[in-house]
């Protein structure tokens, strides 16, 4: 897959990258993501498509936009004891990854997993995904 094609006032945007710690989604109009920007978005487990359509939306109306910032990611509890919680911090949606990390386990460091990411992935869809990476056994 490539970038995420959302239809706005200004014509085609596509959503390159989303970084759920910096709460930006990295847009261009070309479907380049040499030519894209940092948008300030606050990426939520309930956003809709048309949350991001408007958010672009609102960007565009006011370039120095700004969002407030919670500092982390898509916290999940995994349930399982080895490793109790993950972290998704983003989603490359040039290269369908999904960025996370693993907190109070074994495991530190970013880590990414194979996920086609779209505005309309549920959180079980994320949640299944880390929980696909746990080793065998927990």
């Amino acid at each position: 897959m490539s970038a995420i094609p959302l239809e706005t006032s200004n014509g085609t945007a596509y959503v390159h990258e989303t970084d759920y710690v910096a709460d930006t989604i990295l847009v261009s109009f070309t479907g380049q993501k040499a030519d894209a920007a940092p948008v300030p978005f606050l990426w939520t487990v309930d956003t809709t498509e048309q949350a991001v359509i408007d958010g672009i939306e609102a960007w565009i109306a006011d370039p120095d936009l700004t969002v407030e910032k919670n500092g982390h990611g898509l916290i999940i509890n995994t349930g399982v004891p080895s490793h109790p919680q993950a972290e998704i911090t983003g989603h490359d949606c040039d290269n369908d990854k999904m960025q996370f990390r693993w907190i109070n386990g074994p495991h530190t460091g970013a880590l990414a997993e194979d996920f086609e990411f779209t505005t309309n992935s549920t959180t079980t869809e994320l949640v299944n995904a880390v929980l696909a990476m746990l080793p065998s056994g927990g």
